[in-house]
């Protein structure tokens, strides 16, 4: 079988065959001083192939960019001079949305608050003891078997695992059939959230391309504070 000679790191000999991937790195021609210079580095220096690409892809600064150009496009106007409907129609995405994700950050805060209550609530006497007072109701433990955080836990976990494990149960039968309604097509609550406020503000701006604007819209949703 024939191979080719390489020179390696430090001059070392390295072997390949003829063809390969380190024998098409031989020779490749690096990019000059002059090129690099003229490498984009914003987003408005873009061609406008490369930035569909990346607005295909979700980038939401490439979408923005695509959003401006389009505005500049209807409105015959400078890069500078669309800048302001940039900011009139992310202004219009941001309307109501403290209210659209109030479910979201209560399921977020909730959960949290949940995951750290449940250790005293397992481990700490005096809040088990009081839970267990008035929401239980269970026999308490003999105190030599209540003297560590673990003995706790063992007398706890008779109340405690049927809700955990409940709620654990129900978690992953949620996460179940959200996986199945992905491999259906269907999009999540939060993505048809995101659609049908990106379709109203679209509406609110017919004089640009629909679809440009529910793609700014869509990616400017996780932009709220």
């Amino acid at each position: 079988r024939q191979v080719g000679r390489l020179v390696g790191w430090g001059g070392a000999p390295r072997w390949s065959r003829p063809g390969g991937v380190a024998a098409r790195l031989v020779g490749t021609r690096k990019p000059t001083i002059e090129e690099a210079r003229e490498m984009p580095r914003n987003y408005y220096e873009f061609p406008n192939s490369v930035l569909l690409t990346m607005a295909a892809n979700g980038d939401h600064d490439a979408r923005q960019e695509r959003l401006t150009r389009e505005i500049m496009a209807v409105d015959n106007v400078s890069w500078e001079e669309a800048q302001p409907v940039v900011a009139e129609i992310a202004k219009a995405t941001h309307v109501g949305i403290s209210l659209a994700v109030a479910p979201f950050r209560a399921v977020i805060y909730g959960s949290i608050a949940m995951g750290l209550v449940s250790f005293p609530l397992c481990f700490h006497l005096d809040t088990a003891l009081w839970f267990n007072e008035h929401f239980v109701t269970a026999e308490v433990a003999e105190t030599k078997d209540l003297e560590t955080w673990l003995e706790v836990g063992s007398w706890t976990w008779n109340w405690m695992e049927p809700p955990l494990g409940q709620i654990s149960f129900f978690l992953l039968c949620l996460q179940l059939a959200r996986d199945q309604n992905a491999n259906i097509g269907r999009k999540s609550i939060s993505e048809t959230l995101k659609l049908r406020r990106a379709t109203n503000v679209a509406a609110k701006f017919p004089a640009y391309n629909t679809k440009i604007v529910e793609d700014f819209a869509e990616t400017e949703f996780n932009n709220h504070e």
